[in-house]
């Protein structure tokens, strides 16, 4: 039987902005003289974009790399970023796209590598709702949600910004077109979707797979190229990110953690370790085997240590589409050198 994970908490603002230090205490091992050192990994508990966490703990992948790892939970992509960049954790879960906006702003954060290589928002439209174009061409679908309310996770969200571009596509205005209704994630947007407080429902597993088994109807799906609209083809979904100034000054710390992930990685990707991956989300999730084998099957596919540098063109687009580097203090470029730290080289395609 595994041991019983235990799983740290960052709980207030104070604590993020206390600069507590996490550095290991083999501090400065280069990579050919490690032997060993502690990390703080940022966590969203139960959810699929920290499964590979759970796994390299409960497996003894990370132990087997001589990593001492405490995963902290943080519930939000904003917080994460200020526990990374005041040192209450060394390494956080995040997109690429949300990780270049602090950095604009002069953030000294850098990719480490790569967890879900497609971006893995849905649009989950009600039974109901009228959709004659549905069966023409991108944009022209679009359309049919003018006078729509969208739920999202969080205003502000990446998938309220995504769903801004697509509006825009197809000829209608944002701010007046549509009415975005914040619902959340997971249990909770379910059920805001099952009440029908929104019309359209921006999703991630395992909300999609719930609301389809309850009738809902699939429009728009990142994970998989037929289904993803035109301009999030390339769109990469969620890596790892840590501070330059961490990461260079323990170069043989995060190098080992790379090596682990990578070895996590492969096996949540190995269609023979499906099985087995089931158990382990099951268990991090709480989710019944079978929800749990449908999210599985789902990300199987797009589990992918590297990262592919192209894609950078596509997120830079994105943001700036959103006028999201408007306020930029810093320079930030499609140049992959720039992005990836520069100890990862060799997780990223195109480098």
């Amino acid at each position: 039987m595994r041991k019983k994970l235990a799983i740290a908490a960052v709980a207030t603002a104070a604590v993020l902005l206390a600069g507590c230090s996490t550095a290991s205490p083999n501090s400065g091992q280069s990579e050919g003289e490690f032997t060993g050192g502690s990390l703080k990994i940022q966590v969203f508990p139960g959810n699929i974009l920290s499964l590979a966490e759970f796994i390299g703990v409960e497996s003894g992948i990370y132990a087997d790399h001589e990593l001492d790892v405490e995963l902290v939970t943080v519930e939000t992509g904003p917080a994460a970023t200020a526990a990374v960049v005041s040192g209450a954790v060394d390494i956080m879960s995040n997109s690429p796209g949300n990780m270049l906006i602090p950095k604009s702003q002069g953030q000294d954060l850098v990719y480490l590598s790569n967890y879900i290589s497609r971006d893995f928002a849905t649009w989950l439209v009600q039974e109901d709702w009228p959709t004659p174009n549905a069966d023409k061409p991108y944009p022209e679908p679009i359309k049919d949600w003018k006078g729509a309310r969208i739920g999202v996770s969080a205003a502000g969200s990446q998938v309220e910004l995504q769903t801004r571009i697509l509006l825009q596509d197809a000829g209608l205005d944002p701010d007046h077109d549509v009415t975005f209704i914040a619902i959340g994630f997971g249990q909770q947007g379910f059920t805001a979707f099952a009440q029908k407080q929104v019309d359209i429902a921006l999703g991630i597993e395992p909300m999609t797979t719930m609301i389809t088994q309850a009738g809902g109807r699939l429009m728009y799906d990142n994970t998989k190229p037929e289904l993803t609209p035109e301009p999030f083809q390339n769109l990469p979904g969620n890596g790892r990110v840590a501070t330059s100034a961490n990461a260079n000054a323990n170069p043989g710390l995060f190098a080992a953690y790379n090596e682990a992930q990578a070895e996590i990685i492969e096996f949540m990707a190995d269609t023979a370790n499906r099985d087995e991956v089931v158990d382990y989300f099951a268990e991090w999730s709480g989710l019944e085997s079978e929800l749990a084998g449908s999210v599985i099957d789902t990300f199987q596919p797009v589990f992918n240590i590297e990262f592919d540098c192209a894609s950078l063109g596509t997120i830079m687009d994105y943001l700036n589409r959103n006028d999201l580097l408007e306020t930029a203090t810093t320079e930030v470029s499609d140049d992959c050198r720039d992005f990836m730290w520069e100890g990862a080289e060799e997780y990223a395609i195109g480098y």
